[in-house]
């Protein structure tokens, strides 16, 4: 595991390090190279998943559709219940 490490230690020494060049094109694609991937960045944060008002309303529909069809099962379950008094009668 030193191995490992010691040779990334010294990958990471051997490679120069990269600055903004010197002519200004240079500067100018270096510039626009780093905009575009700020850019990514934000979009992929933004994408990264649901905002938590998103899941909230989520939440809400879900119980209402929950609600109304175990209101409609339980008044479905009563109108049994009463057929099966009367003709048990």
């Amino acid at each position: 595991m030193d191995v490992y490490l010691d040779a990334n230690l010294q990958r990471r020494e051997q490679t120069p390090r990269t600055s903004v060049p010197a002519h200004p094109a240079g500067r100018e694609k270096a510039a626009i190279m780093t905009a575009k991937a700020s850019g990514r960045r934000e979009r992929a944060r933004r994408d990264d998943g649901f905002s938590l008002i998103e899941l909230m309303i989520s939440v809400v529909v879900l119980l209402v559709i929950t609600g109304a069809t175990l209101s409609i099962m339980s008044s479905y379950q009563q109108t049994y219940g009463t057929t099966q008094l009367k003709a048990d009668m």
